[in-house]
């Protein structure tokens, strides 16, 4: 025998039985094996009223007492237990729907639940969220670097990882806020800044020539659609295009003093999901009055005659929403689709349609604007941006000739310089400027 079996007696020592229960004040320490000791204690009851408790095993009992005494401090102090027992996806599953829901739109909170089930629960969401480390969420974002966009066939974009990190991030800021982690799974992870997009805009001449082509292509090819002044509309306003697909026709004030348009609620597509709804504009600034030209209610007028014939053909079919550009039922159009007609239109001018969307109407329309001097802060005001100086650092890239302007014309007040003086010093200075050295 042994003389490990053998008691201090001498007396064969009887074997233990596992579990073997430690009895604490608070919480439970359980030996399942020899050097296996779990700590268990009630962590907290979530939303839905079921009971969440923490977990931890450890290799001696002087460690688990130790964890223990810490978790029950932690929860003495009002934080809750910190380091939660659940897996991520159960964890960012209760963060979107007790945090990030209550507090953003529907549809966004959608988005970020889709974008969550197809990039990050798949690889990590297994894992214990306390265990989760730097080198985990590094080693995730490089497998997407790998993987296909089923939407586009090609290799997942900077763009998207980007959102997946910010994504992320928040959920994991949400448990350090409210006590359930001691650490930040995500400390010192760094993820590639996708290229910022060159902002592309149309000069004056491309303006009248894609509307001389877009007349043109109306002639040749009858639409199923009645798009009508569509991109006028786009370009004169200089609307987001979930607002003007979301225009009505009671939005529309075309025979006032100054005729204007009512920007107020803004067209929803969920492609995943299926549907439509109106909602709320992006911001409060979005909610604004932006007057037009006569030139552009004129052709507001005639669209609402073209909607109304429409309206007849279609019969049964149509459904009521008083929208100004609808599509087949009376819906608001799919926006792919007013975005593949508008780069035909771009490519039939001799330009890239790769480098031209939607929104280049709304940045041509401010760089313009303010290239001839008009006011910035109406310009902010008609873009339905929350401050001036969101206007300001998005359209920095006309501000240098604007400023031009304003040094030779507080040089000519400083110095008395007129017209004249102030051409033939131009001329001087290019005459300088040509002199060999």
């Amino acid at each position: 025998m042994c003389p490990d079996s053998i008691n201090s007696k001498g007396h064969a020592a009887k074997p233990k039985k596992y579990p073997i229960k430690h009895k604490r004040p608070v919480g439970r320490i359980i030996q399942r094996a020899p050097n296996r000791f779990l700590v268990w204690i009630h962590s907290h009851t979530d939303s839905s009223g079921q009971k969440k408790r923490y977990t931890k095993m450890w290799s001696t009992l002087k460690e688990a007492d130790a964890d223990l005494a810490r978790v029950v401090a932690q929860r003495n102090r009002g934080k809750g237990v910190v380091d939660t027992n659940e897996t991520l996806r159960a964890f960012i599953e209760r963060f979107l729907s007790e945090a990030h829901a209550p507090r953003v739109k529907s549809y966004v909170n959608g988005k970020v639940t889709r974008a969550f089930k197809a990039w990050v629960f798949p690889f990590i969401g297994y894992k214990k969220v306390r265990s989760i480390t730097p080198a985990d969420v590094q080693n995730l974002y490089t497998t997407l670097r790998g993987r296909i966009s089923p939407r586009t066939n090609a290799p997942l974009s900077e763009a998207t990882i980007q959102r997946v990190h910010v994504h992320l991030r928040m959920a994991l800021n949400w448990g350090l806020k409210t006590g359930e982690l001691s650490r930040h799974p995500m400390e010192n992870v760094t993820v590639r800044k996708p290229p910022r997009q060159k902002m592309v805009t149309f000069s004056e001449q491309q303006i009248r020539l894609f509307f001389q082509k877009w007349e043109e292509y109306q002639a040749e090819h009858p639409l199923r659609i009645p798009y009508g002044c569509i991109f006028h509309v786009a370009y004169e306003t200089g609307m987001r295009p979930e607002e003007y697909l979301g225009l009505q026709f009671s939005d529309l004030h075309l025979d006032d003093d100054l005729p204007h348009i009512r920007v107020q609620r803004v067209a929803i597509r969920d492609i995943a999901k299926g549907g439509w709804w109106f909602d709320e504009p992006k911001t409060k600034g979005s909610v604004r009055n932006i007057p037009i030209s006569r030139e552009l209610a004129q052709m507001l007028r005639l669209q609402r005659l073209t909607v109304e014939n429409y309206k007849r053909l279609r019969a049964e079919a149509w459904r009521e929403n008083d929208l100004v550009f609808p599509n087949q039922k009376g819906e608001p159009i799919y926006q792919y689709l007013l975005t593949d007609l508008f780069r035909e239109i771009v490519r039939g001018i001799g330009l890239d349609p790769k480098k031209y969307r939607l929104y280049t109407w709304r940045h041509s329309m401010a760089t313009l604007a303010i290239a001839n001097k008009v006011n910035v802060k109406a310009v902010s005001e008609r873009l339905g941006h929350a401050d001036i100086s969101r206007t300001l650092e998005t359209y920095t890239h006309v501000l240098p000739s604007m400023q031009l302007e304003a040094v030779e014309a507080l040089g000519a007040i400083a110095y008395k310089r007129d017209t004249e003086t102030r051409i033939i010093n131009a001329q001087a200075a290019e005459g300088d400027a040509t002199r060999p050295c």
